[in-house]
């Protein structure tokens, strides 16, 4: 995918997220429909200055319609990370919602930008299609934080900056597959805070029964540690995550 291909899919989904029509865009513009479906499509370029038009009017950064990565970069490791999330640029998350029923595909986007054990993420929550991942139902940007056997993330949704999320994971350096972690966040769904088990994987897994028994909370490890501890412990085999 082009650059210019790409702010064309993230400006259709940006408008789309913000209910209008090609037309309405057009009108506060100054500009034809056409022109703005052209943009979308990526057949032609967007100057600076439209650009910068178009993201106050779809009530976004600019740079959320630049944040465009070559695909050369996700196959490179990030050095300047500790343990399993050194390996790669883009990571696959899984999480099972029981209220719908099904298990949610995102993908997480590690940035070259940032400093010592910490980078810039963008996560792309709710995937409908692993091939075009950046056309989520909901972005988040934030920070992910590694350490010797742990890492931390916090991203905000860009729509709803009210909508914070929280990762721990497992992050030793010898993981190299897949490994899991707890996801804190407020519910708008069941409006409550909630904790869910998450999987996290360097490469997309297989959403099937095995899958799904990782993901769900096993209720009698839950009761056990809540008698010993009164928290919600992780309590995964190492060995499953090799």
């Amino acid at each position: 995918m082009t650059v210019q291909e790409h702010v064309g899919k993230r400006i259709n989904l940006y408008r789309k997220k913000q209910n209008l029509t090609l037309q309405q865009v057009a009108y506060l513009m100054g500009k034809t429909p056409s022109t703005i479906s052209k943009y979308e499509k990526g057949a032609i370029s967007i100057d600076i200055g439209s650009l910068y038009q178009l993201a106050e009017i779809l009530n976004v950064n600019a740079e959320q319609l630049l944040d465009y990565q070559p695909e050369t970069r996700h196959k490179t490791s990030n050095l300047a990370l500790k343990g399993f999330f050194s390996l790669r640029r883009t990571y696959h998350l899984y999480q099972y919602f029981a209220p719908m029923r099904r298990i949610i595909r995102s993908v997480l986007e590690i940035s070259s930008e940032g400093s010592e054990n910490s980078a810039k993420v963008t996560l792309y929550y709710d995937v409908p299609n692993p091939g075009e991942y950046t056309l989520a139902n909901f972005i988040y940007r934030g920070q992910i934080s590694t350490y010797d056997s742990f890492a931390t993330i916090h991203v905000k949704n860009d729509f709803a900056l009210h909508d914070d999320v929280y990762f721990y994971i497992k992050s030793p350096q010898w993981i190299r597959n897949v490994t899991t972690g707890f996801m804190l966040s407020y519910s708008q769904t069941m409006g409550m805070p909630s904790v869910a088990k998450i999987v996290f994987s360097a490469t997309p897994l297989e959403e099937n029964e095995p899958l799904l028994h990782t993901l769900n909370l096993n209720t009698k490890d839950i009761q056990s540690m809540l008698k010993k501890t009164n928290c919600i412990v992780l309590t995964d085999n190492w060995e499953v995550m090799l």
